[in-house]
């Protein structure tokens, strides 16, 4: 059984709530709400797994999303009523035919995600899934003052991360406002701008559900770039299964980039949403993006460009991936390991916020 990409998004101050590959608790089934990969349902007095994302996809009604566990206590030699203490992890792999996140034989993975935003009214906020068995080792760095940008600047960026733990809450993970004031910087001197001003941490990260939030420690306003990097040298087999940001389009557009690293292509779904957005903030109207891959030479050549959902021939393919709002492109394409652009901004000039996601599609 081939199971798809997560539906699960980060939102941008709103996040689904996510068991990822450890523990996951039962709880009764309920048609009104979303479900990952991993999630454990009881309907009456049987129990099921979830193959796949799900929003109102009842078991045992819809196999192509719900397993009932017995499948996984014949597989494993297990007594049904033991099989929800075992990990996801464990369960998902013994189900036959199945190809658990992470595991699905592709070399390739995303290595970073940078990305340019504007904090003014709003922090820039966003969320990093790990997916995986291992804790992986990251890089997370805020750049304000040293960064090569014309427009206004964050002078005093920080950065606060939540981890969402078995019961659907955001606890506290990590937060650095200056390079120096985490362990890490010891061993990590290296991954400093320059600018003490600029935090910049290592952390190992369980595999789960991240929150990020970047704003300014005095309260000013400003752009900074937000950067999440695999550290050369992790060893783990977890990866990042998803990067999502919240950023203002303004004056500038929101701009970054991605590095895919690997031997192989990566089949990844970019989408951005503006009008959709559960967000009390300006929207982007109609958000259109933009994306680049640099060559051999070092010079970025177009790769895609896409403003509405339909506008690409993915949209066939993948139509779930459709925020229900034509005018939030959403795409899947294969990216070759490499470098790329990316720019997201307004298909009419308007300002507003947007979300830009990137998620690996199984």
């Amino acid at each position: 059984m081939s199971m798809p990409l997560k539906t699960l998004l980060f939102l941008l101050g709103v996040f689904w709530s996510f068991s990822l590959f450890g523990q996951s608790p039962v709880e009764t089934y309920d048609s009104s709400k979303a479900y990952s990969i991993g999630a454990l349902v009881l309907v009456g007095e049987e129990s099921y797994i979830a193959t796949a994302a799900s929003t109102g996809k009842n078991p045992p009604d819809n196999t192509d999303v719900w397993t009932n566990l017995s499948v996984a206590a014949s597989a494993l030699g297990t007594p049904v009523e033991q099989v929800p203490n075992l990990s996801t992890s464990e369960i998902l792999n013994s189900l036959p035919g199945s190809t658990p996140p992470g595991s699905d034989g592709n070399s390739s993975s995303f290595y970073g995600l940078a990305i340019r935003a504007y904090v003014g009214e709003f922090p820039v906020a966003g969320g990093i899934i790990i997916n995986g068995t291992e804790s992986k080792k990251v890089m997370i760095r805020v750049k304000g003052p040293s960064m090569n940008f014309s427009g206004s600047k964050l002078s005093d960026p920080k950065i606060s991360i939540t981890k969402q733990n078995s019961e659907g809450v955001y606890e506290a993970f990590l937060d650095s406002d200056d390079f120096g004031d985490h362990s890490s910087a010891t061993t990590y001197s290296s991954y400093s701008t320059g600018n003490s001003k600029e935090p910049a941490v290592v952390v190992d990260m369980a595999p789960g559900t991240y929150g990020v939030r970047v704003e300014d420690a005095g309260g000013s306003a400003g752009n900074a770039n937000v950067e999440f990097y695999e550290v050369d040298g992790d060893t783990s087999t977890s990866r990042f299964y998803g990067l999502a940001i919240r950023a203002y389009v303004g004056e500038f557009p929101a701009a970054g980039g991605i590095i895919i690293s690997g031997t192989e292509s990566k089949k990844v779904m970019i989408r951005v949403k503006g009008p959709s957005m559960n967000f009390s903030g300006s929207k982007l109207s109609d958000p259109k993006i933009s994306i680049t891959k640099q060559n051999s030479e070092g010079v970025y050549e177009a790769f895609l460009d896409s403003d509405d959902f339909g506008d690409h021939s993915s949209a066939t393919t993948y139509p779930s991936y459709s925020t229900g709002n034509s005018k939030e492109p959403a795409v899947v394409v294969d990216m070759a390991p490499g470098t790329y652009g990316v720019r997201v901004e307004d298909a009419g000039g308007s300002a507003g916020n947007a979300n830009v996601e990137f998620y690996e599609v199984e």
